[in-house]
């Protein structure tokens, strides 16, 4: 029977444990990780636990149990889990934690945490390239805020462009911020290439501080320069990015005359890095 972990305890996967009063789903009062295991090993560990870490500073969280703030505890319990699951492929983990108090007021007197880990759904062993074709959504633009490079609870955003994309029957949208530069997309990193020369939207553009952005950061020579939407014809080659799929080749953005090269050789690059680089 599947189990997922929560607050000290494996239950089964269909239990009920939220109530209308849970924060979560009262006034999305907290943050989630979503992570890729691999061979027995979460890819990129460290730069996911930093993220975590950061969220629950940001929000004045307070992990009294002490796992969420220990790197090797945490890392075990994943494992124990994907162990218990008998989960034999790669596979999507997602961790939330959010603000445990029920009192059904916006302003919290306990900062104290609920915790649950789940797998989410099983993975290809390796990354494979999907080019796409994708849509500006023009209804909301993001801004830099304290929040911006975090995966909080809310996502509106991100689903009303993901629900654009789907009405227009394309596989993604490009969210804009309010100085109508490339931010990124509905749940990926934006990467974008002129003259040979690689580059990728700027935390200041409102974007999530992705671990697979920072992964491509930090082995292979990136300029962080915002891409404006009027100047994205300039652009030979857009991909985007993260953990679980890896890199996306953009081929078309629906409205613009222009076909971007889909195995330009520095996305190839990456592409053959990250199906053979380690993975911690």
């Amino acid at each position: 029977m599947a189990v997922f972990w929560y607050n000290g305890e494996y239950i089964p996967l269909n239990t009920p444990v939220f109530t209308v009063l849970s924060r979560n789903v009262n006034y999305a009062d907290g943050i989630f990780e979503t992570l890729r295991v691999k061979n027995k090993k979460i890819c990129y560990w460290d730069f996911h636990f930093e993220r975590l870490q950061k969220g629950i500073q940001v929000l004045h969280l307070n992990p009294a149990d002490g796992i969420l703030n220990n790197k090797t505890l945490l890392q075990n319990l994943i494992l124990d889990l994907v162990e218990r699951n008998k989960v034999k492929n790669n596979v999507k983990i997602k961790i939330q934690v959010y603000r445990a108090e029920e009192t059904g007021a916006v302003l919290p007197t306990s900062n104290d945490v609920k915790t649950f880990i789940f797998c989410a759904e099983t993975l290809p062993d390796t990354y494979e390239l999907h080019a796409k074709e994708v849509i500006v959504y023009p209804d909301v633009a993001l801004q830099y805020s304290v929040l911006s490079p975090l995966k909080t609870l809310n996502r509106l955003p991100y689903i009303l462009a993901g629900i654009y994309a789907q009405k227009n029957n394309l596989q993604d949208a490009i969210l804009l911020n309010t100085r109508q530069e490339l931010a990124e997309t509905t749940h990926s990193n934006i990467f974008y290439i002129v003259d040979n020369e690689l580059y990728t939207s700027p935390l200041s553009s409102g974007c999530l501080d992705g671990v697979m952005r920072k992964i491509i950061l930090k082995h292979f020579k990136v300029k962080e320069i915002a891409l404006s939407i009027n100047d994205v014809k300039k652009a030979e080659s857009l991909f985007c990015t993260n953990v679980i799929q890896g890199i996306n080749p953009i081929f078309s953005i629906k409205g613009i005359d222009k076909i971007f090269d889909i195995s330009h050789f520095l996305l190839r690059e990456i592409f053959e890095f990250l199906n053979v680089s380690d993975i911690k």
